[in-house]
């Protein structure tokens, strides 16, 4: 009882009220990364799949995240599991895809929750052959090498070969900086193929071994008549000996082995003496 100097006021409770409000509480929509490269070249977008849950079918929802500083948006509808490619690329060693936050637009609300969800990606630098050494000459059938001069951004996979003037390459299996070849007999195109990570490779320079004739010498000059111990010659024709070299051949007579030596000459015919008082039979 409440009182006062003047009138004396009752405490009143009324228990019949039914009167009600019906409160509908909204899910809050969930999204989680599930699949993510794990190493990208540089430059590359990312192809990334997220699972989208609390909305009901039908529900339109828009999705942030970030690429490293570069926010992006992107949108759906329903619950499952979606597919997504960046805009921006992958630029830095590492870069780290995260989920923002994701709003359900169909709520009255536009329900909203914030998302710690993130991958992080290697980042490997695009290939850049090497380079590759000088051109190279040897006798055919003959052996010699290619090698790495300079490196590049990434490693050697594989060498290839091809016969110059045709096509297709054809690969060798060989990761060193160093080609040996053998048996030369056409003129052959080499190559060094490069790869860094995942990235695509790169072809280095080209160089090429050109196999070499061999020197070829045999006598056009007809038989000979002579008186014993009287001088003689023969004439011998020389082939595939470039102008300005020299050549030697070894021919034998009677039971000797003796040379001609030629300098600074070149395929052709050439003359070789025989001196008095070797021949003193027929021979």
């Amino acid at each position: 009882v409440v009182t006062s100097p003047y009138t004396t006021i009752p405490a009143c409770a009324n228990t019949n009220l039914n009167s009600t409000q019906t409160v509908t509480v909204q899910m809050n929509p969930t999204a989680t990364l599930t699949t993510v490269p794990s190493r990208l070249c540089h430059g590359a977008t990312v192809t990334f799949t997220v699972s989208v849950g609390s909305v009901n079918t039908g529900d339109k929802w828009t999705l942030n995240y970030k690429l490293d500083a570069a926010a992006e948006t992107v949108t759906g509808t329903g619950p499952g599991t979606f597919t997504f490619t960046t805009t921006a690329t992958v630029t830095a060693t590492s870069d780290v895809l995260a989920l923002v936050d994701i709003t359900n637009n169909s709520t009255q609300d536009n329900c909203i929750s914030s998302l710690t969800d993130s991958r992080t990606i290697a980042v490997d630098a695009t290939t850049i052959a090497g380079v590759i050494g000088h051109d190279t000459t040897v006798c055919k059938g003959g052996s010699g090498f290619m090698v790495q001069t300079a490196p590049g951004v990434g490693s050697i996979v594989r060498w290839e070969s091809r016969v110059k003037g045709t096509t297709p390459w054809i690969g060798i299996t060989n990761t060193s900086t160093t080609n040996n070849f053998n048996n030369l007999v056409d003129t052959t195109e080499f190559r060094a193929i490069y790869q860094n990570g995942v990235c695509l490779e790169d072809a280095s320079n080209v160089k090429t071994a050109t196999p070499r004739a061999l020197p070829y010498a045999e006598i056009v000059s007809t038989d000979d008549t002579i008186c014993a111990g009287k001088p003689t010659t023969f004439v011998i024709k020389v082939t595939n000996v470039e102008v300005g070299q020299s050549f030697s051949v070894k021919y034998v007579v009677g039971s000797t082995n003796p040379t001609f030596t030629a300098t600074n000459t070149a395929s052709g015919l050439h003359t070789i003496s025989i001196a008095a008082g070797v021949f003193t039979s027929t021979t």
